[in-house]
């Protein structure tokens, strides 16, 4: 039986990590009190009805712009206090999972602002998705077995990253309705992940990956918190 004091790595090894939070949470704090201010100026603010929005009065939009802030701030952070520990995989990984939120985002404050269609808003997901297929970040699941047609296994896997980021995305922006669900759903899950993490790292499960999992979730449920 495996225990977590006699893994490879240790709690304390993930210690160092703790930079990506830290200035996330203050990235986030002061970046989401900016961009309400500048919402609340450019009159780009949520307003009730009588069907899914159930607030009172109009809410400012805009706040994820401050927990992207916040995010990539961390993931800056924990990157160059911790550069040693890093491949260059592991920044590429980083790097495009960075452009991919960058490109969600993108398209949830135009969405915000102009009211997108299905298929535009469509488009930009498949878009963020696609990061993470350039950067080889994919389940790899063997459909048919061992002796299987590797091309067709490789494109059911790509194929498996649009459905599952396309999916979240969606599922995440149908709670969107009440102010602060979305973001509370998020911190909940984050928190899983980076528990799940910090399991993986002490047992030794693709240690290759642990730097790239800790700093993005430490930096993600900190950009939550920050908001």
């Amino acid at each position: 039986m495996i225990s977590w004091l006699d893994s490879e790595r240790s709690l304390a090894w993930a210690l160092q990590f703790w930079p990506a939070m830290v200035f996330s949470v203050t990235t986030s704090l002061c970046a989401t009190v900016l961009c309400r201010r500048l919402a609340v100026h450019w009159g780009i603010v949520d307003r009730p009805d009588d069907l899914v929005k159930t607030h009172k009065e109009p809410v400012a939009y805009l706040g994820g712009i401050g927990i992207l802030c916040g995010i990539l701030g961390g993931v800056l952070a924990g990157s160059l206090y911790a550069t040693d520990r890093l491949t260059p995989l592991d920044i590429r990984w980083l790097i495009m999972i960075a452009g991919g939120a960058l490109t969600a985002c993108t398209v949830g404050v135009v969405d915000d602002i102009l009211d997108l269609a299905p298929r535009q808003k469509l488009v930009g997901q498949i878009l963020a998705a696609t990061f993470l297929i350039l950067a080889g970040i994919q389940p790899h699941i063997q459909w048919f077995g061992q002796f299987g047609p590797k091309g067709v296994q490789d494109v059911l896997n790509m194929a498996m990253v649009y459905v599952l980021v396309v999916g979240a995305t969606n599922s995440l922006n149908l709670l969107d309705g009440l102010d602060g669900l979305c973001a509370g759903v998020t911190g909940i899950m984050a928190t899983g992940m980076l528990l799940l993490s910090l399991c993986m790292l002490t047992l030794g499960v693709h240690a290759a990956g642990d730097p790239v999992r800790l700093i993005l979730c430490l930096a993600l449920v900190g950009g939550v918190l920050g908001f």
